[in-house]
């Protein structure tokens, strides 16, 4: 249809010898929007990566973005004071990653007060509007195709952080899952390590000696992963695949190395351009969604290099 609109009116033009009517450009979704974004504070890659997806996303929106001030390193008050001073300009809505709740409690109420939708991102918050956050569980459904990935065929062993957590349940949950779409794979063992690394070390000893033939190991964390590095030796990458999860510098070293296979990472980026996109929607639709999840990625050796 658009096709022969835009014949017709050169048909026209030519015939009459008149200029065409300028065409108006639609406008942008969040054209006379105001959002706030109130961040953690800090300089780290994931922090940068994530205000870059929000105002990447303002552009491609038309969203006007108003940064709060919350200094140079992570700080509640003075979050809570920035949070606070975005309100005192008007803004239409606000993006907020949480440092402390209860420090964000009196500012929240306000913001409610005030009818002034929070999108909260990494984490969600009961009194706000809406919140943004990587979806954990399908963080085990990609560590398990990393696995799957490799060809491996034998026993494979989790070590978990703290299990009866909602965020491993959730991570065991996709790993365990996925990884019965193959049979040639087969999860023996999981060992609850507490997110530390020496105790990961230990844990992976104990599965060594209790299954031989082990020949992958996904830990919840990337601190864990280094454990079981720890434990492996030599044997690291080659005999027994190891499989992380954050994507932090030591284990992007260990896959330039050969001796990590790969870490699943959160999309800070996308987090923020998500965002961005959630709070217009809560500005202009009658329903939107109280969570939206943004998906994670499997970092290897080859894609870490490319990055």
């Amino acid at each position: 249809m658009r096709r022969t609109a835009v014949a017709t009116v050169a048909v026209a033009w030519a015939v009459t010898g008149c200029s065409p009517e300028p065409v108006e450009p639609e406008p942008l979704p969040g054209e006379g929007l105001r959002v706030g974004f109130v961040a953690t504070g800090g300089d780290t890659a994931t922090a940068t990566a994530l205000a870059e997806g929000v105002r990447t996303a303002a552009a491609d929106t038309g969203v006007e973005v108003v940064t709060a001030d919350v200094g140079a390193e992570p700080d509640p008050g003075r979050q809570a004071e920035g949070f606070a001073d975005l309100l005192a300009e008007g803004v239409d809505a606000v993006l907020l990653d949480p440092l402390d709740p209860s420090v964000l409690a009196p500012v929240l109420d306000r913001a409610a007060e005030e009818d002034v939708p929070v999108i909260t991102l990494n984490r969600s918050l009961e009194t706000t509007t809406a919140a943004v956050l990587p979806d954990v569980e399908q963080a085990g459904r990609v560590a398990a195709r990393g696995v799957l990935g490799t060809g491996v065929i034998g026993e494979v062993a989790v070590l978990r952080g703290v299990p009866d957590t909602t965020a491993s349940q959730q991570v065991f949950t996709g790993f365990e899952e996925t990884l019965a779409e193959r049979d040639e794979v087969t999860l023996i063992a999981e060992r609850a390590a507490g997110y530390d690394r020496d105790r990961a070390a230990e844990r992976t000893t104990e599965l060594l000696d209790a299954h031989p033939y082990l020949v992958a190991i996904f830990a919840e964390t990337d601190e864990m992963a280094l454990g079981a590095l720890d434990a492996l030796g030599d044997r690291a990458g080659r005999d027994v695949l190891v499989l992380g999860f954050g994507g932090g510098d030591e284990a992007r070293a260990a896959l330039a190395e050969g001796t990590l296979t790969a870490t699943v990472t959160e999309q800070p980026g996308e987090l923020g351009r998500a965002g961005v996109r959630h709070a217009v929607r809560v500005l202009t639709e009658d329903e939107p969604a109280e969570r939206v999840l943004v998906d994670h990625v499997l970092v290897d050796r080859e894609n870490a290099a490319a990055g």
